[in-house]
């Protein structure tokens, strides 16, 4: 699996690249979402996890743009803020596209089991198109 992880924070990026390798996925990073539209352009990926509050372009945008360029593009947004705001921000990843989220700090465990779901489903209906 083609994972592109976009986050602001260095530390999360290189954290979360370094876990989805373990795991077996080819991982790729960017700072914010102009680099993420950047990467789509230039090498297509499976799932996108993104922060939602970044500088430069911020993960609702990012969101939306990448969804539209790669309607089968799957993403998971994640956000840090404080716990309503998190919340809230969720919701509206939800709404802006996101097909999972998850509220920071989270267990890797977490994550990869998000991915893992998202993966089989896909792989199920394509046995069942068959």
């Amino acid at each position: 699996m083609r994972i592109l992880i976009v986050d602001d924070e260095h530390q999360v990026r290189d954290l979360l690249r370094i876990e989805m390798s373990l795991a077996g996925h080819d991982a790729e990073v960017a700072a914010n979402g102009r680099e993420a539209l950047e990467v789509l352009r230039a090498r297509p990926v499976d799932i996108i996890l993104t922060d939602i509050v970044m500088p430069e372009l911020e993960g609702l945008e990012t969101i939306t743009q990448a969804k539209k360029d790669h309607p089968d593009l799957r993403v998971i947004a994640m956000s840090g803020s404080d716990q309503k705001l998190s919340e809230f921000y969720l919701k509206c990843a939800d709404s802006f596209g996101a097909d999972q989220v998850i509220q920071k700090p989270f267990e890797i465990e977490s994550l990869l089991a998000l991915i893992e779901k998202m993966t089989a489903g896909s792989e199920r209906e394509d046995c069942s198109a068959e």
